[in-house]
């Protein structure tokens, strides 16, 4: 037995069965069963199933009627709307001034000029800059006197301007510093 090639049919057939087709469609597959060895054997099969497994009868009435009626909900009071509206507005406010307060409070103690100025640290850079690779700056440059701003801009005058190519032996030192061979 070879297979039919109609592949429009084979999937109409289920419809078939159940009846629920136009005329014109229910004639064409009869037409088509009655040439078609494969489609008839096809059909049986489905009408097995069909029999088998009966579809579950649906009430589509009675479940419609089963619903719970909608309830039409009461258009809000204009009143109620406007005070949840405004107490909202009140909320975002104080939020605002609250979080705005602490901002202003926060920058005005990061820029006092409270501290003591660390010009120290930065005179002891400048005595010691020949012995250290480096120079570092931590404070106030308005606190150093003309000479020791002289200093300053001559130690970096004498330092390197491009920073060596070779890696630093940093791996090896550790390793040494902890025993490691």
């Amino acid at each position: 037995m070879r297979d039919c090639q109609d592949e429009r049919i084979k999937d109409l057939l289920p419809e078939y069965v159940a009846g629920r087709m136009d005329s014109t469609l229910i004639a064409q597959v009869e037409a088509h069963i009655a040439a078609c060895p494969s489609c008839a054997a096809e059909l049986a099969v489905v009408r097995a199933a069909h029999a088998a497994f009966p579809a579950p009868q649906v009430d589509i009435a009675r479940i419609v009627q089963a619903l719970p009626k909608p309830v039409i909900p009461l258009a809000p009071r204009a009143g109620k709307r406007a005070r949840r509206f405004t107490s909202w507005r009140i909320a975002a406010t104080i939020a605002t001034i609250a979080v705005s307060g602490v901002s202003i409070a926060v920058l005005q103690s990061m820029l006092s000029d409270t501290k003591p100025p660390k010009a120290p640290v930065v005179r002891h850079v400048v005595e010691n800059a020949n012995e250290a690779s480096g120079l570092s700056v931590g404070g106030n440059l308005n606190d150093l006197s003309e000479k020791e701003m002289q200093t300053l801009l001559d130690k970096l005058d004498e330092l390197d301007a491009v920073p060596s190519a070779e890696p630093q032996p940093a791996v090896s030192g550790m390793r040494a510093a902890a025993g490691v061979q």
